[in-house]
Formats: C-alpha cells, sequence, structure tokens
C-alpha cells in the first residue's frame, strides 16, 4: 500500500516539477519537501491547500482515492489556449510538449478563480501535432 509521501511524489512528478518547485510553492524548503516524500514528516494542511491550488490532489495523497474533478474544463480550456499562444507556432508542436506546457500554466494559478475564455476556432486536423488556427496578431498578419 502506498503512502502519503509515495503519493505526493506521484503527484509532484504529474505536475512536472521537481521537489525545489513544488515546496516553493507551499513555502517549505526542498529538505521538507523530500522528508514529507520519504515519510519522515507529515505536511500540514497550510501545505496541502497550497499546492491543492496548484493543482495537486490533495484528495489522492491524503486518502489514495483521485478527487475526479481535476481542475476544471474551463481552467483547462484556457492553460490549453495559453500554452499553444506561448509556443511557437511557425514549428511543429507534439503532444507530449503542448501537455507539458498545460500542467505547467495549470499548476501556477493560485486564485482558484478561472475567467471564461474568449472563444476560439481551431481549424484542421490534429494528427500527432497541434491543430492550425487562424491567427491576426498586430501586423494584420
Amino acid at each position: 500500500m502506498s503512502t502519503i509521501g509515495d503519493r505526493l511524489k506521484v503527484e509532484r512528478q504529474r505536475l512536472d516539477m521537481n521537489q525545489t518547485e513544488l515546496g516553493a510553492i507551499a513555502g517549505v524548503q526542498k529538505q521538507a519537501q523530500l522528508k514529507y516524500e520519504k515519510g519522515e514528516r507529515t505536511p500540514d494542511a497550510d501545505y496541502l491547500a497550497a499546492i491543492a491550488a496548484a493543482g495537486a490532489d490533495a484528495l489522492y495523497i491524503l486518502t489514495g482515492q483521485r478527487s475526479g474533478h481535476g481542475i476544471g474544463e474551463s481552467a483547462v480550456h484556457q492553460a490549453v489556449l495559453d500554452a499553444i499562444d506561448l509556443l511557437s507556432l511557425e514549428s511543429k508542436v507534439d503532444a507530449k510538449q503542448l501537455a507539458r506546457a498545460v500542467v505547467k500554466l495549470c499548476s501556477r494559478s493560485t486564485t482558484g478563480a478561472v475567467s471564461t475564455p474568449a472563444r476560439q476556432v481551431f481549424h484542421g486536423p490534429i494528427n500527432g501535432g497541434v491543430a492550425g488556427r487562424d491567427i491576426v496578431n498586430k501586423n494584420g498578419k
């Protein structure tokens, strides 16, 4: 059976963060994060609330049961749009690269409130990459 420390490590890896990065979100040093994951210390509620706000599944960490609701469809939608905007659309982007960018963007949200994204229309098949879309930039292109 897995421990809180094991599940905390799984969540950190799912969020594509190292121990220093996840610890910083909750205000602890890398050494404290390491001890949490080894089971030498137990994180408190403030720590769990902070990492949950960054996208970790606190219910899973505590009980081993996934919460099932994730970060919410609107947050994922906005994160995908933000990730595409951040990535160069002139070169082909693979699905793994896009997924990593989305996870990082979702994990940066600490407010829990997500604005409703503007409607954007994507055109074309995905075929292992990112679908193209009509983009109008400041130069009118």
